[in-house]
C-alpha cells in the first residue's frame, strides 16, 4: 500500500545528494547516501532503501517472536508480534528516512542475537559480524545513535 515508500522533505533532498544534483554533506547521513547510492542501480527513487528498512524490520520481529515460541514465551511471542504489527511503530516504517533505517537495522541486530540467546546457544561468528555491521549503521545514520547503541553493544 505504501510502495516505494513515503518520501518526506528531508528524504527528497537526500536523494539529491543520491544521484549527484547536490555535493554529500553531514546535514544527511552519508553512510546512508553511500548505501543508497549502492542500491540505486536497483532502481529508482526510494524503492531501494525502502525495501531494505523493511526487510530489516520484518527480518528483527520475526527473529524476536521465532526466538520467544522456541523458548516457550508465547504470551511474549503474542506481546512481540502485535507490537511489530502496531501501526505506532509499522506505520513510521513506511517513511523513509534515517529514523527508520535505524530501526529496521537495531530490529534486525537484535533479532539475530535474541535467535540464539534466547536459545541459550552461542552466536556463531558470521552472526556476530552481521548484528555488529548492523549496529554501526544504525550509530552512523542518526548523529544521536550512540545513546540507543551503546546499551545494546555492551549487552
Amino acid at each position: 500500500m505504501f510502495w516505494p515508500g513515503v518520501p518526506m522533505y528531508d528524504t527528497v533532498a537526500q536523494y539529491r545528494e543520491v544521484i549527484g544534483d547536490l555535493l554529500v554533506d553531514d546535514w544527511h547521513p552519508p553512510v546512508m547516501v553511500r548505501l543508497w547510492q549502492l542500491l540505486h542501480p536497483f532502481a529508482d527513487g526510494t524503492a531501494p532503501v525502502f525495501v531494505l528498512q523493511v526487510a530489516l524490520y520484518a527480518i528483527g520481529f520475526v527473529l524476536v517472536v521465532e526466538s520467544l515460541v522456541r523458548s516457550g514465551r508465547w504470551r511474549a511471542a503474542v506481546a512481540a508480534a502485535v507490537l511489530g504489527l502496531s501501526p505506532l511503530l509499522l506505520g513510521w516504517q513506511m517513511v523513509v528516512l534515517k529514523d527508520t533505517q535505524m530501526l529496521g537495522a537495531l530490529l534486525a541486530a537484535v533479532g539475530i542475537v535474541a535467535h540464539y540467546r534466547l536459545q541459550r546457544r552461542r552466536i556463531p561468528l558470521a552472526a556476530i559480524a552481521a548484528a555488529t555491521i548492523l549496529i554501526a549503521y544504525a550509530t552512523f545514520v542518526r548523529a544521536n545513535a550512540i545513546f540507543a547503541t551503546a546499551p545494546l553493544i555492551v549487552l
